[in-house]
């Protein structure tokens, strides 16, 4: 049994820099584009892994996952695959597009095999309910769908939800079911901010309305809030070295803020410890491209 299976999205990343993003029509110059793995499922699962817990992940990609290395790179890391269906055929695996300036943030999304995803995760789930089971299940797909079929039918002590970007296209309705069957939320300002407008209610009353443990909203450089019951806890941020890029930073924090609260139970330090680990995130461009071992988090947390 897993520890934590994260079940989203695996991404082959572009990321373009240029100093202004032109309006429509014109042509924007770029400093420097930069490939890397990504994605919001397999980021988690990698942090998962990266602290010691045993992660799996729940995907699909298609056959330049293999040929780019990045499958190979996931397994080296700790992360179990063997619920990564892949595609050996045609289909790509989803790719994301960052254009990003000083100021404004274009991500452009193709899917690529996701629909994979659909009918393979789907049956797997129904012919192995009993088998797959995990600590925590961690969902952040774009298959809402998808997510509240696991976050209903699979067999884990504590049940994530983390409904990414797209959560302006969710209705309240949906989000309510999700809601219904989630034990956590992991949050950034923007999707606290949509979910809070979309369902009328503030932060301290999420926990207490859908009878969920706790909730995390981060908050870019200004930390993150970590709610409780009616409790609040502020996590200051860990000062970078450098801030190059914010790509991901988010799933670090979350794979790993639950891969310390499952070895210490405390919100607290977990909070502290993502915290740390996003700060060496943010210092290179793409979600992977600054990974910290154990020693350089503890190094940091002394100073944190």
């Amino acid at each position: 049994m897993a520890e934590i299976i994260s079940f989203g999205e695996i991404t082959l990343d572009v990321i373009a820099v240029t100093p202004n993003l032109m309006p429509s029509e014109s042509v924007s110059l770029l400093d420097r584009v930069h490939y890397s793995f990504g994605g919001r499922g397999a980021n988690v699962a990698l942090f998962a892994s990266n602290q010691g817990i045993e992660s799996l992940l729940l995907s699909s990609a298609g056959k330049d996952f293999v040929s780019s290395g990045y499958h190979q790179q996931l397994k080296d890391r700790g992360v179990c695959c063997d619920y990564v269906f892949i595609d050996h055929e045609g289909e790509t695996t989803p790719k994301a597009f960052v254009f990003r300036d000083k100021s404004k943030t274009y991500t452009f999304f193709y899917p690529g095999v996701t629909e994979l995803m659909k009918t393979e995760v789907e049956e797997h789930i129904k012919r192995n309910a009993e088998g797959l089971k995990a600590e925590v299940l961690y969902c952040t797909s774009g298959l809402q769908e998808l997510n509240l079929f696991l976050l209903e039918n699979m067999n884990a002590r504590l049940k994530a939800y983390s409904p990414g970007p797209e959560i302006t296209h969710y209705s309240k309705e949906e989000l309510i079911q999700l809601l219904a069957v989630a034990d956590c939320l992991f949050l950034n300002k923007f999707e606290s901010d949509e979910l809070r407008i979309k369902l009328g209610k503030s932060s301290a009353d999420l926990n207490k309305d859908y009878n969920l443990k706790f909730h995390v909203v981060t908050l870019e450089s200004n930390g993150s809030l970590i709610f409780e019951g009616v409790k609040e806890y502020f996590v200051r941020r860990c000062k970078p070295r450098i801030v190059v890029d914010g790509t991901g930073a988010g799933d670090s924090y979350a794979g790993s803020f639950l891969a310390e609260y499952l070895r210490s139970g405390s919100l607290k330090k977990a909070g502290e410890v993502a915290s740390v680990v996003s700060s060496f995130v943010v210092e290179e461009l793409g979600c992977q491209g600054n990974i910290p071992t154990k020693d350089q988090i503890n190094e940091r947390l002394k100073t944190y």
